[in-house]
């Protein structure tokens, strides 16, 4: 989770930003790390708010 946290962190504004918060937080719910993966659900809400990723962000972070 932490790669995927770092690229975003260089690149904020790549294409790619959106998937990659949402695959760390995956991560950091996998490693169970809620609180990890709920802030960067949260980040992802925000920051991507027209993202393809923002729904499924949605919903996972409702389920915790």
């Amino acid at each position: 989770g932490e790669k995927y946290v770092s690229i975003v962190d260089k690149n904020p504004e790549a294409p790619m930003s959106s998937y990659y918060l949402l695959r760390a937080a995956r991560c950091f719910e996998k490693a169970e790390d809620s609180s990890k993966a709920f802030a960067l659900y949260e980040k992802l809400i925000k920051d991507y708010p027209d993202s393809q990723e923002k729904d499924d962000a949605l919903l996972l972070n409702a389920m915790h």
